[in-house]
């Protein structure tokens, strides 16, 4: 989508075109368009591609975007504590685990560690 990575390509594509069909959903942390944006915004040529890119992303079906509020930065501090997350991926394994889901699509071995939902790991499914 914002970062292509060629070895991750079909991977992503099958992630996000199960998402899209219907009777299938996926949450994000919001922290995630802070994340996924910087690049574009570094560039000055890639505004465009920035904006598409929100767009993309506030519209996408089937994908619910939550706010990280006081509860879920709770969370955080626990699953750091926990785990040694960094900040930013305590946030989105509390947002995870807030919303109930099963299973967490990343290719950060750190989430592995997580034991409150099922951490697919692209690298590992290669």
């Amino acid at each position: 989508m914002v970062e292509s990575i060629p070895r991750y390509r079909d991977l992503t594509e099958a992630v996000f075109a199960w998402v899209k069909q219907p009777g299938n959903g996926a949450i994000a942390s919001t922290i995630v368009v802070a994340e996924l944006l910087v690049p574009l915004y570094k560039n000055p040529e890639d505004r465009g591609r920035a904006s598409a890119a929100v767009l993309l992303l506030a519209k996408y079906p089937n994908l619910a975007w939550v706010d990280a509020d006081f509860g879920i930065a709770n969370r955080a501090a626990e699953l750091r504590a926990r785990y040694g997350l960094k900040t930013p991926d305590a946030l989105h394994a509390a947002t995870a685990i807030d919303a109930g889901v099963t299973g967490f699509v990343t290719n950060d071995a750190g989430y592995g560690r997580v034991q409150e939902f099922q951490t697919l790991q692209f690298e590992k499914l290669l």
